[in-house]
């Protein structure tokens, strides 16, 4: 009798802690979710050569762990940053192309990868400026630009980002333009041999005899009129 309450107390036992030793392992047994790069945003492509523009990684990975970013470029490109965002400078080739590549892992040895192709260009914009067969501009000190549409017979001014702010009347054949220190807007209206003044407000301010065809100008510093 005592022999076997021993064998039952012992079975008992064993089975109690294989019980417990495969809870703990199933316990221990935690799948983490790998990293995913869902997207490379680049930030004014293409590139104009010798400049810089960013770069920024949309990449998940398990909660509460944190991601390690690195960046590489091919020749002639360079990534400076080793986050999220990162700054990339263009070679002052034209034109030239490349890859940027970028290597995450998690702290449990994950890995992901994704690269994204990049570019320079002369042209990096291209703008309707409201007229018919634009042939000369300027730029205010606001930095908005100014530009005559020599058939059309008018100036369109236009913000820096390209949208245009309004289009005035201009006289006959507006070819050159230029612009004084007091932001007086000069265009030279060729076929009808004078040279009329504006305000930044597009109001004509005069008109002034400039010869036989004249065909351009230039204002200096102290804003008389070379033509």
């Amino acid at each position: 009798g005592g022999s076997t309450r021993k064998v039952y107390i012992s079975t008992f036992l064993g089975i109690m802690v294989l019980s417990l030793l495969s809870n703990c392992t199933e316990n221990k047994s935690i799948t983490i979710a790998s990293p995913a790069i869902q997207k490379l945003d680049v930030q004014g492509l293409p590139a104009i050569p010798c400049d810089s523009i960013a770069i920024t990684a949309v990449a998940q990975s398990a909660p509460n762990t944190p991601l390690s970013y690195r960046w590489k470029a091919t020749s002639g490109w360079t990534v400076i940053g080793r986050g999220q965002t990162a700054t990339v400078v263009s070679p002052c080739e034209y034109p030239a192309t490349g890859i940027i590549s970028l290597t995450v892992n998690d702290s449990y040895g994950n890995i992901a990868s994704s690269s994204v192709s990049v570019s320079t260009s002369l042209v990096t914009h291209t703008y309707s400026v409201g007229g018919t067969n634009p042939m000369d501009l300027a730029i205010d000190a606001s930095g908005n630009l100014w530009v005559n549409n020599t058939y059309s017979a008018s100036v369109t001014e236009m913000s820096p980002s390209g949208s245009i702010i309004a289009t005035y009347p201009a006289g006959v054949y507006p070819a050159g333009i230029a612009i004084d220190p007091v932001v007086n807007i000069w265009i030279v209206n060729s076929w009808s041999n004078y040279i009329t003044r504006f305000s930044s407000s597009g109001s004509i301010l005069g008109t002034f005899n400039a010869g036989r065809y004249p065909a351009g100008m230039a204002v200096d510093s102290s804003g008389n009129l070379l033509k």
